[in-house]
């Protein structure tokens, strides 16, 4: 028992041996080499690699930090831009969607033509004494906004209960007035003497046709003794003559 341990043991010491033979050759033959070395075989040393790479870390820090404050500067132009942009379409949004503004019209607004900002609102040709051209519907007048469609609303309104009212005094106006002329349940009003004075202005025009066929004859009456008259006054001047 004791020689087969001894065995095991010697075994393991061997191999144990040609391992730590093989991990030193292999550290010697691939050993750093922390200094640069001369001669045809000339290489850079482990701490010559390691000054590059600072170096070229550094360049690209320094680098990063140029881009960084040339995009922050961009970045700043491009908020501000924002901000324009923004508070410009405020206003023509509140233009149209605001109430209150009669005189609210969805306007046309031009657009950039560069490629970056294509599509986008050129908010720079925007100004409030010369605003956007206002947008036309198929009529081609132009295109309402909310407050001025709002305020139409509101006197169309008013106009409509103003009619109402008219309409509710002209009605009152009227039931009194047939009331007046005529009330079904007492009988009573004017109708009764508007139906007398028909029949007296028909009896006035009966008599009218009376009356004159009279005047006629008073006429013809009068011409009659005219000339009755008159030869009773040739007869008195012949009888004057004879005496």
């Amino acid at each position: 028992m004791g020689m087969k341990i001894a065995k095991v043991l010697v075994f393991a010491n061997v191999f144990v041996s040609i391992g730590l033979l093989a991990w030193a050759v292999s550290i010697y033959t691939n050993r750093l080499s922390y200094f640069d070395t001369t001669g045809e075989n000339a290489t850079k040393g482990q701490f010559s690699q390691y000054t590059d790479e600072i170096k070229r870390l550094s360049d690209g820090v320094q680098l990063a930090q140029t881009s960084y404050v040339r995009a922050m500067d961009g970045l700043i132009s491009l908020e501000q831009e924002r901000a324009f942009r923004a508070a410009i379409l405020k206003i023509l949004m509140d233009e149209v969607a605001k109430p209150g503004n009669p005189n609210a019209e969805f306007r046309v607004a031009p657009r950039h033509t560069e490629p970056e900002l294509k599509g986008l609102i050129d908010v720079f040709k925007y100004s409030p004494n010369n605003p956007f051209p206002p947008a036309t519907n198929l009529r081609g007048q132009p295109l309402k906004g909310f407050g001025r469609l709002q305020q139409e609303m509101t006197n169309l309104l008013k106009d409509e209960k103003d009619k109402t009212d008219q309409i509710r005094k002209l009605r009152e106006d009227t039931n009194k007035l047939s009331i007046e002329i005529f009330d079904d349940a007492t009988k009573t009003g004017v109708q009764s003497e508007v139906f007398k004075m028909k029949v007296i202005f028909q009896n006035l025009g009966d008599e009218e046709v009376y009356l004159a066929d009279a005047q006629v004859n008073w006429e013809e009456q009068l011409r009659t003794l005219k000339i009755r008259k008159d030869q009773l006054a040739r007869r008195l001047a012949e009888f004057a003559k004879g005496n």
